[in-house]
């Protein structure tokens, strides 16, 4: 089976496919293994509709299975209603 892990950054990408790799049977690919440079804008209020805007996008672009990644650093002296990074 094969999987696109969603993110042009590099690290987040070894992150995933450390974690993903311990699936036999999976081939991993980045979205520049690909060749896809094409950015997508993360317009969305939450981490989770932008990661499945991304997951949808690429996965259109590329015909294959494909994660979304949008990770937050999130905080405890901040209301929720602030804690959303651009």
């Amino acid at each position: 089976m094969q999987i696109l892990i969603a993110t042009h950054n590099q690290a987040k990408f070894d992150r995933y496919k450390n974690i993903l790799s311990q699936i036999n049977g999976l081939k991993i690919f980045s979205l520049s293994d690909l060749k896809i440079s094409e950015k997508v804008e993360e317009n969305y209020t939450t981490n989770t509709e932008n990661a499945m805007h991304k997951a949808i996008t690429y996965g259109n672009i590329s015909g294959l299975i494909t994660i979304g990644v949008d990770e937050a650093v999130m905080t405890n002296f901040l209301p929720d209603n602030e804690q959303r990074l651009a």
